[in-house]
């Protein structure tokens, strides 16, 4: 029993070393490495700058788009597995838009809610599919609406 340990452990210990630590460190190259692509569902949209005067069409009182979006969001395996769909918002910016415009989600419009990590450096790229933000006049709408409720 003592001599197997002793060809375990002792003999060549500075190779069996070496061959350790070569080892983690290609682990830990390849762990940080993976590479995944995550779909999350029903994505929270917030218009944010919505300029006096215009309204949105499902717009909530808190700023959020009744309708959700999904998105697909490529990057590091260990960042994504953490990750829920209730962590992400997406916030756009209505300020100089035209009354009807695309909107574009890229990952600077994306915000985080779980503060404690920069997830940033994590994210390689995010796709969805682009949908029409329509803003109307304020007065127009409510015209309509009074319009419908008196007939």
């Amino acid at each position: 029993m003592r001599k197997l340990f002793t060809t375990i452990f002792i003999e060549n210990w500075q190779r069996k070393l070496i061959a350790l630590v070569l080892a983690i460190i290609i682990w830990l190259l390849v762990n940080h490495s993976l590479i995944t692509t995550k779909n999350y569902k029903n994505v929270r949209v917030r218009v944010a700058n919505v300029p006096k005067g215009m309204y949105i069409q499902g717009l909530t009182s808190e700023g959020f788009l009744e309708k959700r979006i999904s998105l697909k969001i490529e990057g590091q395996k260990k960042f994504l597995d953490d990750l829920s769909q209730d962590d992400i918002q997406v916030v756009l910016n209505a300020h100089n838009k035209d009354k009807n415009w695309v909107a574009i989600v890229n990952k600077n419009q994306i915000v985080f809610l779980n503060k404690l990590v920069n997830p940033y450096p994590y994210i390689r790229s995010i796709c969805h599919k682009p949908f029409v933000v329509s803003m109307n006049e304020q007065n127009k709408v409510k015209l309509d609406a009074d319009n419908r409720l008196k007939k």
